[in-house]
């Protein structure tokens, strides 16, 4: 992945298979930088990192040489849950893949219970 630590959200592959779908895990942690002052009195795990780990699945995915030919097009984010630290969050990402396109239904668990789902679509770049 082109990302260094602090700004990997994906601690490792737990399964795939090739353009159909991803699970990827998250241990969320109180020494992650980005939680320390999130809400003082009661730390959180921001949602748009959530959305960034989703994303970070969807590529490796893809592939790395895929993403390169296309542009996250279109969000839809639901926060459905608090993420602390000490959560594990396993994120469910399924492919579906049209011609000129890419969809990916997204679905973020904490052991059964779903924190986080999302729809991304990417497009392809505009060819210069």
């Amino acid at each position: 992945m082109p990302y260094s630590k602090p700004w990997v959200m994906v601690d490792q592959v737990i399964d795939y298979q090739p353009d159909d779908f991803i699970i990827t895990k998250k241990c969320i942690s109180s020494s992650d930088f980005f939680i320390q002052g999130h809400f003082p009195t009661q730390s959180i795990y921001p949602g748009v990192l959530l959305l960034e780990g989703f994303q970070q699945s969807c590529e490796i995915l893809m592939g790395l040489k895929r993403k390169e030919q296309f542009n996250l097009a279109d969000v839809s984010l639901r926060l459905k849950s608090m993420v602390v630290p000490g959560d594990l969050v396993l994120f469910h990402v399924t492919a579906d893949v049209a011609t000129d396109a890419f969809t990916f239904i997204c679905s973020g668990m904490r052991e059964d219970l779903e924190v986080v789902s999302a729809i991304l679509r990417y497009e392809p770049k505009e060819k210069e």
